[in-house]
Parts: C-alpha cells; structure tokens; sequence
C-alpha cells in the first residue's frame, strides 16, 4: 500500500496590511488572490475542505495562469474523493507550470488510486527529477517499482528516501522487502536486525517483516520477528497463521500446533487455519486429524488446488496412489500451471513403477519451470533406475546446478557412477552428500557398498557402522557390514551383524532391488529425522 501526503507542504502567502480600496486595480487582484489562497490553506488544515475548494476556486478565477491556485485546488479535490477534478487541476497547473514537482506528485498519486502503475511511476519519476529531495516521492516511487517487480531499482529509491526523511514503519519494511527482492539477503537481514530494535514496540512493523522472509523463503528470520509480534498481540490470527506457517517450514510441529491451538474455536471459517493444522498433525504423526483438518480446508475453499495438492500428497504418502493421482488430477484442472501438481503426480506413478507416465508428466512440470530442480532430480533418478545413466548424468547435473548444497541430488549423482562401476567417483559423490549432511543414513550406507568395491575395508566398516547409528532399520547395511566383517576376519561380528540383518528379512535383495529402493526412499523418505534418514 502507498503511504504518501496527500496534503503537501502548504505555505500561508502573507496578506498586505494596506486596505484593497487603496491599491491599484492590479495590486487588488494580486492581494484578493493571496487572500483566497491563505484563508483556503487555513480552511485545508481545518480539514473543511468544501470551504477550502471554494476559496481556490476563487483563487484560480482571479488569477487563471498562477499554477498555485489549481495545485491547491487539486488538493481540495483530491481531500473530498474528487479525483477527476483533482486531475484536471493538476493538468492545469502543469500546463502554466511544467517543472511543478508538486503537481507531477499528486498526479503520480491519482495515478497509482486508479492502478495506472506506469503513468503513476512516469509522473513520480518526474516529481523526484524536479525535487530529488523530497522524500514522499521517492517512497511512493520506490513501492510503486517495487510492486512492478524492479526491485533493484526500488531499493535505490527507498534507500534515498530513508536518507531524507524520518524513520517510518512502513519505509522500513518496504526497504527490506525491496533488498529480499533483489537478492540482497544479507542487507536485508541486517536491516531488519537495526530496525527491529527502533520499532521494537511495533508488532505491525514485526509481522510485516515476518510476512516479507517468509515470501521469500527466509522462515528462520521470519519466525523470530512473527515471534516478537506474538508476544505484543497474543493469539491474534493475522500473526498467528503466518508463525505457523514459519515454524511448519523450520520443522517444528510442535511451535506450529501451539500457535494454531490458541486459535482454536476462533477462525472456524477459516480454510487457512486446517490447512496449517493438517501440515502440523502429519508432521506430529496423527494422522486422522490431518486427513480431517484437509477436508474441512477443502471444504471451506473447494476451489484451492494447494489444498488439494496436499490431500494428494497425504495419501501418497499413505501409499494410496490411485487416491492420489486422482485427487492430484483435480488439482492440475484447476491449475493447470502450478509445476508441482504434475510433479506430484510423477511421483506417485515413480512409487508405482509406471516410469514412462512418470516422464510424461515431469516434461510437463520442467515445461512449466524450466528451474524445476526436484523435477530435474526426479528424471536422473527414473533414468537411473532404467539404467540409462548418460541421460541420468546429464538430468543429475542439472538438478545440481541449480540447488548444488542439496546433499540428496549429490547422493544420487553418486548411485548413477556407482552402477556404472566408477566407484572413485561414486566415493567423491557420497562424501560430499555427507559433508552437507552429516546425519545422512543413507548417504554412509552408499560410502561403505562403494569403499567396498574399493577393498578399502577399514573405511568401509566405519560408514557402515556410522550408518547403522543413523538408521539402524536399514537392513541392507546390516548385510553389507556382516560381510565387511567376515572379509576383515572379524567372525563374531559378522554372525551378529547377518543376524541383525536376518531379523529384517530372509534374503538378501539384489543389487537392482537395492539400487530401486534406495531411490525410492530418497524420493518418498519413510524414516524421521531423528533416526538421520
């Protein structure tokens, strides 16, 4: 929203002592148009603003080419909701005055009311031109370019406009929202960081800057300021909802449900509200009240393919694929450009080893976003699983390129040189996986079947012992460790290892089987993250 001064600076022209009667002709109607003018500021600051037009439409009668007279009566105009008037005024004033900065402001502003962005942004660029130190123009200018998404060229605005005039909630969240849009995180953390402590008292200037890291994928920094905000206005759902969003995305259920809970009975219609409480029940392990929290929010907004998305994605995850794909079909009806609905819908055919459907509707999400790293991902690992590694390779890389810190994509990559029997390679894959994720069970699991291959026995008994720490379920490492074991000359432990592994399952998968479950896992993870899956 603009915050702009609709009144501008208004200066009071001093009224002649000298009766009218006394002056000449012309000196009279200079003085009658001071007095209109004057008593017409006054009656602007009374806010009486019929009073006020009236005065300066006597004002402009008695002096037709002083763009004063119209500028003010703009204002009147602009005061009592008139703005077609108040346009004409300023359109009068500017033809006797061209380099009127006030006139070009006030247009700028009709302008931006009536959503004529780029004629609002034209008149404000001319408004700072001819008064580059007035800092409402260069605020308003800087939320209109920022709205248009020119968020670089906002920032310079805003930072200008910061420079001249006092501190303002409203200059200070925009500023942040306009650094976050422009890729500039750091400045714009510590930005917030200073002005959270001026504004300390503000929970609006606190959820504002929640809302804007949380738009922008920031849901640490968003959820301490929406916290600070909660604390001023307990329980109040504008705050609420979205700190339950942040702390859903930091994964912690635990925040979530308690700032859902205090909402409770309070936002019954509200479809937001079981939309955040189905995320938190999935993620606390209930999973009835999450199926019942998604279609009561379905209910509410039937019409909300995000909703529906999730409801999908819920019994994809109950290993209902038909359900899944149905209800995800739904979806892509009613948006049929969000990429991760034929996203979804690829990886439930993927769990159901329908490769090729799966490929057809991932062309369609990588159609979409052709920045769709999991899309990407989710190709190298159906090419890998079709043994087609060059291919795989070249989705692989892609997915890499475009999300390198993803230790997942680095895994994988790591399988496809593993079944092409380039274990050096493979070796240097897994390692970088588990130097971005340390607690990566899997990630050690295919370190150890690759230092294997290598006879680098010792190493290999390490990660399969570190992965067994991390995900003592995982039966095949188990297995892959009892023979490690036995080839090391260690008797005892391999028999307690195979029996471990025999307490799993009676035999032994074989190296495809492994390879497609491991890929699998990745894709649809079963384990919690306390178990290091």
């Amino acid at each position: 929203m603009l915050i702009g001064l609709l009144l501008i600076s208004l200066v009071c022209f001093p009224v002649a002592s000298a009766s009218l009667w006394a002056q000449p002709p012309a000196a009279r109607a200079d003085q009658q148009w001071k007095t209109h003018i004057s008593t017409g500021i006054d009656l602007l600051r009374q806010q009486k603003f019929d009073l006020a037009k009236q005065q300066f439409l006597l004002a402009t009668q008695r002096a037709n080419t002083r763009a004063e007279g119209f500028i003010y009566l703009g204002l009147a105009s602009l005061n009592l909701g008139q703005q077609h008037e108040a346009e004409q005024a300023f359109r009068q004033a500017l033809l006797l005055e061209p380099r009127s900065a006030q006139a070009h402001y006030n247009l700028g502003l009709i302008y931006s009311s009536q959503n004529k962005r780029s004629e609002a942004i034209q008149e404000l660029r001319q408004a700072v031109t001819l008064a580059p130190r007035h800092p409402d123009g260069l605020y308003n200018l800087g939320v209109l370019l920022l709205e248009r998404n020119d968020a670089l060229e906002a920032a310079q605005y805003l930072e200008r406009a910061a420079q001249l005039g006092p501190a303002s909630v409203e200059l200070s969240a925009n500023l942040i929202r306009a650094y976050l849009s422009a890729g500039r995180s750091e400045q714009a953390l510590k930005q917030a960081q200073l002005d959270s402590s001026r504004f300390e008292r503000s929970p609006e200037f606190h959820l504002a800057l929640g809302n804007a890291f949380l738009a922008h994928n920031f849901p640490g920094p968003a959820r301490a300021y929406l916290e600070k905000a909660s604390r001023q206005v307990p329980c109040d759902a504008t705050i609420q909802l979205p700190l339950a969003n942040a702390s859903l995305r930091v994964d912690d259920a635990e925040r979530a449900f308690e700032a859902l809970q205090c909402l409770s009975g309070k936002v019954t219609n509200n479809p937001e509200y079981y939309f955040f409480l189905a995320q938190t029940q999935i993620l606390l392990g209930r999973k009835e009240d999450a199926f019942n929290a998604i279609h009561q929010a379905i209910q509410l907004d039937p019409g909300n393919s995000v909703f529906l998305l999730t409801l999908g994605r819920f019994y994809q995850k109950q290993g209902e694929q038909l359900k899944a794909v149905e209800i995800l079909e739904k979806a892509a009806k009613l948006d049929p450009n969000f990429p991760e609905i034929p996203y979804s819908i690829a990886v439930s055919y993927f769990i159901a080893d329908e490769y090729e459907i799966a490929l057809r509707y991932l062309d369609t999400a990588v159609r979409l976003d052709p920045q769709f790293d999991r899309a990407y991902f989710l190709l190298g690992i159906i090419k890998t699983a079709q043994s087609q590694f060059v291919e795989a390779e070249s989705f692989l890389n892609r997915a890499l390129n475009l999300s390198p810190k993803n230790p997942f994509y680095h895994c994988i990559y790591g399988m496809a040189q593993f079944a092409q029997q380039r274990f050096p390679e493979a070796i240097e894959s897994f390692q970088r996986t588990l130097s971005l994720d340390p607690s990566y069970g899997l990630g050690y699991y295919q370190l150890g079947r690759a230092f294997t291959q290598q006879s680098r026995l010792a190493e290999a008994r390490q990660a399969l012992e570190r992965a067994i720490e991390l995900r003592p379920d995982l039966a095949e490492a188990h297995y892959r460790l009892a023979l490690v074991y036995a080839r090391l000359g260690e008797r005892v432990s391999a028999e307690k290892a195979m029996a471990t592994f025999q307490q799993f399952r009676t035999q032994q998968m074989t190296e495809r089987q492994e390879m497609l479950k491991s890929l699998r896992e990745v894709v649809q993870p079963n384990a919690s993250k306390k178990s290091g899956g």
